[in-house]
């Protein structure tokens, strides 16, 4: 923005239904905490994390926050998406398709004896690369990403042997920065029927399956075998991520080699 056009310093007033009723100058409307139209811009890479930008101190107010992608104001009476790719331009250095998903309204005190009162656009869009910000308006970026939540399935039913399996797993996922909840069910039969449950009502990034099957005197070791891996695998099938850590073992021997 430059202060020779004045135009570039004004905001778009509008009432709550986003319908346009005038314009004021960008500091008047903050001061007297005017509803005014707005933009933020979350930008994601081909992996889901979001790109953060941590404002520079120079700003009118909040100097220092970091924050998402981008954020501004549109012009009055000009296109939104064009407005928010512009200012992703002029702010971080880059260009990339912005998709609107939704807006929310809010009123907010800030700094400097300010309020943000603004119906907020929100979109989204997708870019592979590093931005080239503008120190003026960020000092620093980074990327953001977020943490995946799993939930592991275990058959205790050989409980010792299922909680080496728990530990090795707690340990690798602690390793990968994930979070997880365990959830226990009697058998290793029970784990696909669990997991699928688990994926309507819940909000899991991926699955884990625990247990141990040991070769016993009857054909149900191979029903349990058979029908618990074809259950994970059809699971699969339908686009759920699941790690099948189930032993099937001859003897109690080789699960605990196995699990250790």
């Amino acid at each position: 923005m430059t202060a020779s056009d004045p135009d570039l310093e004004q905001v778009q007033l509008v009432d709550p239904q986003d319908r346009p009723i005038g314009r004021a100058e960008k500091l008047d409307a903050h001061r007297r905490a005017l509803l005014h139209r707005a933009f933020s811009v979350f930008v994601f890479d081909p992996a889901g994390r979001l790109m953060l930008q941590r404002r520079a101190d120079t700003k009118y107010h909040s100097g220092g926050l970091w924050t998402n992608t981008c954020c501004g104001h549109p012009r009055p009476d000009r296109p939104l998406v064009a407005e928010a790719t512009r200012r992703l331009r002029e702010e971080m250095g880059f260009e990339c398709p912005l998709t609107p998903v939704g807006s929310l309204q809010y009123r907010l005190p800030v700094p400097g004896d300010l309020i943000e009162h603004e119906l907020d656009h929100l979109l989204c869009g997708r870019f592979r690369g590093e931005p080239v910000p503008d120190p003026a308006e960020a000092s620093a970026w980074r990327w953001l990403a977020w943490p995946v939540k799993l939930l592991v399935v275990v058959a205790p039913f050989y409980r010792d042997i299922a909680d080496m399996l728990i530990a090795g797993a707690e340990a690798e996922i602690a390793a990968t920065g994930a979070t997880h909840e365990i959830a226990e069910v009697p058998g290793a039969l029970e784990i696909p029927t669990a997991i699928g449950i688990a994926e309507r009502m819940s909000n899991f990034d991926g699955y884990v399956a625990l247990g141990c099957v040991i070769r016993g005197e009857t054909t149900h070791y191979e029903t349990v075998c058979n029908d618990s891996s074809r259950g994970l695998m059809l699971l699969g099938l339908q686009g759920l991520c699941i790690g099948n850590g189930i032993l099937t073992v001859e003897t109690r021997e080789q699960a605990e080699a196995r699990a250790d």
